[in-house]
């Protein structure tokens, strides 16, 4: 792996923390949401069974996403931070340059 400055890895922290933000939030509220809606009046056992397979199905797939992600980032950070602070850098300079401008 190559080294990454301080800021690089800043940004990685940043961006994993969210990630794991998103993640937990995104599960605690599709948990709530199932509760009420698997206790509404008239469902029956079958239609209790399919909203759990289908909302099962949903959030693997959220957790599965979430993973690659972080996997992807993992992987490519040297290359996605570098790149990324390149156009930080450029578009700072370009707002520099606007406001130098406009006085």
């Amino acid at each position: 792996m190559k080294h990454l400055n301080m800021t690089e890895k800043k940004l990685f922290i940043t961006d994993m923390s969210l990630l794991m933000i998103f993640l937990f939030s995104a599960i605690l509220v599709f948990i709530l949401i199932l509760f009420q809606i698997l206790y509404l009046p008239n469902n029956n056992m079958m239609v209790r069974i399919i909203i759990l397979t289908v909302s099962s199905i949903t959030a693997i797939s959220i957790v599965w996403a979430t993973v690659e992600i972080m996997v992807h980032l993992q992987r490519n950070q040297g290359h996605i931070y570098k790149e990324d602070l390149i156009c930080q850098k450029y578009i700072f300079e370009r707002k520099r340059a606007f406001l130098y401008e406009k006085q």
